[in-house]
């Protein structure tokens, strides 16, 4: 059995949520879970909290393409790039979509939210896998700030 300390070396980790974390706002069912247990966190765990690409791979895949007669040659070149730079992100990520709609705002576009948390300092990517979610190591209340200053303008 791998110990708590070894995990973290390799790169697992636990997440806690305590109820009020972050600014979250809840409402029905979910409200109702965190009233329930508001004396106490929640821990989700061991998660893979590392890397989750291998930027090194990705870089050797790359001149391959080019050797190779591939009919979408700019779409696998476009894909490999964002796996690159997603490959340096956290595994969790937001929906712009379901910020919106939990703050009852319309959805910004998602280059504005990642121009926005760019400016303010925060890595900010697009994921590879829904054109509306992005990652970044922005606190959620800074998110949520771009969603409201947006509608406001």
């Amino acid at each position: 059995m791998i110990s708590v300390e070894e995990m973290a070396v390799v790169g697992f980790g636990e997440v806690r949520r305590a109820p009020k974390s972050a600014g979250a706002e809840t409402s029905g069912l979910e409200a109702a879970f965190w009233d329930r247990i508001a004396s106490s966190s929640v821990e989700i765990g061991p998660l893979w909290m590392g890397e989750i690409g291998n930027k090194n791979i990705i870089k050797q895949i790359i001149p391959y393409i080019f050797k190779k007669q591939f009919k979408s040659k700019y779409e696998l070149l476009k894909l490999l790039e964002l796996l690159k730079e997603e490959s340096k992100a956290k595994p969790f990520f937001y929906s712009s979509d379901e910020i919106a709609s939990k703050l009852k705002k319309s959805t910004p576009k998602l280059d504005y939210i990642l121009k926005k948390l760019n400016q303010k300092g925060y890595n900010a990517i697009k994921t590879h896998f829904s054109d509306n979610s992005f990652k970044t190591n922005a606190p959620f209340n800074e998110i949520k700030n771009i969603f409201i200053k947006k509608e406001k303008n």
